[in-house]
């Protein structure tokens, strides 16, 4: 979960007074949040929402409490109109086709602004943005830039300007290849002939997005009077949402926001074809919250007046209500412009539950009674895992949530079908697993100090594309297995496969094939009543290389449910 470390005097300026420790403490859970650590000049405070990243800042976490006591906020300059424009060039759709801005002035730069600018910079970037590949932020001296500017190619080898840290001009290639930054983020654009660059109407250089800003318009001092913030990225909701909370974030600091209109040369479905587009961009919803549904979902039957003022301090607006036939009270609400999560009218009864505080809310005993059994799915898991835990294998557990690279290159297969996460929030859990076997290898890979053999096995869901599900996707429990040691091999996993065949009393059959995570010739896909349900082999060295472990393994995995 997103940490931030919050100055204690720099939240109580943004709180608008003095907050004690047990008060902060009290408040906390109206921003999913809990207080982990406080010393003399810092608060250490964990965000427990994946999907409200305005509360991954200090301004944004000042914000949602301050709502909740009654404070309003008003945001103008989503109304406004832009006179500054960033020129795209036709050659960045194909590289990093998105970038927004905006300009930011009447303040000054303080040592608490700088060091929340660097923090949410790096929260935003890092987990919202996936490692900055499809988010990248950064911020400049506003005052020093000449508009327009300009969002073009670079050529690698011809291009060279001097990045921050650095006290000389190098090439685009050498920022890569020498620069701190470069080496940890050179794989977001290398694969590219070109790279990204921004600079003014004069040729300065404000940075190489995403890798580093420049030394010169890139090296934000404190007192600086004007800023220009920058976003470039892949996912155009994600990057104007990073947008929108920015703005608001220094807007609630005093600064003045002026919207920048990004021009493209390219119209897109995902900016609705129309090639100008000014940021920061309203991000907020109107949405339709019926009094029926609040009364299923909380068991509350809330006066008009108490719904306007909960939701009012979860930060909505409420534009009318009118009276329904069958549902009762209807609201049309506007959602706050720097959240995206609000995406059914249960998302709003949950801010309305959370205002109204849970523990609010008087237990109820249930009404009827009922009998449990155990489900035959998990009965035939139960069932497994004893087999295994007999045959020398120890059971781990891992999260269903994996990777794109984990389930892809790691295993050495070229773009699966995969389930994705809608508007995912971290690169590390953005797909849903259609194998155990890379959670096995990760353990194993994990596991490289303790004395072999290793053998282990996992008992967890999966998930697949299905046409014929109602919503596309069709999970069910598999097994998966591995063994590494100096002798681990196709044979050792047919082995194992013959015993779960003889308790389980089910007859499989073994057809040749080829996978490309597995030796050819040493892989085999298992059959049951002509469906295969699994497969097993000994896994392909290059394989075992992306995984960097050094003993040869073998793996099986069976799904379960088709067993039942």
């Amino acid at each position: 979960m997103p940490t931030i470390d919050v100055n204690k005097q720099d939240f109580i300026s943004l709180m608008g007074g003095d907050i004690s420790s047990s008060v902060l403490e009290r408040l906390l859970p109206v921003a999913k949040a809990e207080l982990k650590k406080e010393d003399e000049d810092t608060y250490t405070i964990e965000l427990t929402d994946t999907n409200r990243p305005d509360l991954w800042t200090v301004e944004g976490l000042a914000r949602s409490l301050r709502l909740h006591q009654g404070t309003t906020y008003h945001y103008d300059f989503y109304r406004e109109t832009a006179t500054e424009e960033i020129l795209v060039s036709k050659e960045m759709l194909k590289i990093r086709p998105y970038v927004a801005g905006f300009k930011a002035s009447g303040a000054h730069v303080t040592e608490a602004l700088l060091l929340s600018l660097i923090q949410t910079q790096e929260k935003l970037c890092e987990n919202y943005g996936h490692g900055r590949e499809t988010v990248a932020i950064g911020v400049y001296r506003g005052e020093n830039i000449e508009f327009p500017v300009f969002y073009r190619p670079g050529d690698p080898e011809k291009d060279s300007f001097i990045p921050l840290g650095m006290g000389q001009a190098i090439t685009l290639r050498e920022i890569l290849e020498k620069h701190p930054k470069g080496k940890d983020y050179r794989h977001i654009i290398e694969p590219f002939s070109q790279y990204p660059i921004l600079e003014d109407s004069i040729g300065e250089v404000l940075s190489m997005p995403p890798i580093i800003n420049s030394a010169g318009l890139g090296n934000v001092q404190i007192g600086d009077v004007e800023l220009f913030i920058e976003l470039t990225g892949t996912a155009f909701v994600h990057l104007h949402l990073c947008a929108s909370i920015m703005a608001t974030a220094l807007a609630d600091r005093g600064w003045v926001i002026r919207p920048v209109t990004t021009v493209y040369p390219y119209a897109m479905e995902e900016i609705g074809g129309v090639p100008r587009v000014i940021a920061p961009r309203d991000m907020g919803r109107t949405m339709k919250l019926n009094e029926s549904r609040i009364r299923s979902c909380l068991g509350l039957s809330l006066s008009d007046e108490e719904t306007r003022n909960l939701l009012s301090r979860a930060g909505h607006v409420l534009l009318s209500s009118s009276k329904e036939k069958g549902t009762g009270l209807e609201w049309v609400i506007k959602t706050p412009p720097y959240r995206d999560d609000c995406m059914h009218q249960v998302d709003l009864i949950e801010d309305v539950a959370i205002q109204r505080g849970y523990d609010s809310f008087e237990p109820l005993m249930p009404e009827e009674f009922t009998v449990g059994r155990i489900d035959e799915e998990e009965r035939l898991a139960d069932a497994v895992r004893q087999i295994l835990v007999g045959a020398g294998y120890q059971e781990c557990m891992s999260a269903i949530l994996s990777s794109r690279e984990t389930l892809t290159y790691r295993m050495n297969r070229v773009d699966p079908p995969l389930v994705e996460i809608d508007n995912v929030m971290s690169s590390p859990y953005a797909i849903l697993r259609d194998s155990l076997l890379p959670s096995v290898l990760a353990v194993e890979a994990a596991s490289a100090k303790a004395i072999y053999p290793h053998r282990i096995f996992e008992l967890g869901e999966v998930a697949f594309l299905d046409p014929l599900q109602a919503d596309g996707i069709a999970t069910c429990t598999s097994l998966g297995c591995l063994g590494a040691h100096a002798e681990a091999s196709l044979s050792e996993m047919q082995s194992l496969l013959d015993v779960l065949s003889h308790f389980l009393r089910r007859a499989f059959e073994l057809r040749v094939s080829n996978h490309p995570s597995f030796l050819q010739g040493r892989f085999a896909e298992i059959a049951f009543h002509d469906v295969i349900v699994g497969m097993l082999g000994e896994v392909h060295p290059e394989v075992l290389f992306r995984w960097g472990i050094g003993m040869p393994c073998a793996c099986l995995e069976v799904k379960l449910t088709p067993l039942i």
